[in-house]
């Protein structure tokens, strides 16, 4: 997620953007502070958890650090 640079094409895309209050960009900034109280409270929260993995923020990235939020 390193390569994020904030563009937003992976939030327009994910389905669970469109029912969810989520934005797998915000995550990735999120992850980018690096700050390990942050990460854990993003991994107790169900926030990550709506990724589905289904792969559509891939195809629009421009950097391509999301292949999924979560790794199957």
């Amino acid at each position: 997620m390193n390569g994020c640079i904030n563009c937003g094409s992976c939030t327009a895309i994910c389905p669970a953007a469109e029912v969810y209050d989520y934005e797998p960009r915000t995550i990735a900034n999120l992850v980018q502070m690096r700050d390990d109280n942050v990460i854990e409270e993003l991994l107790k929260s169900d926030t990550i958890w709506y990724c589905g993995k289904c792969m559509n923020c891939k195809t629009p990235c421009v950097e391509k650090p999301l292949p999924t939020l979560r790794k199957k």
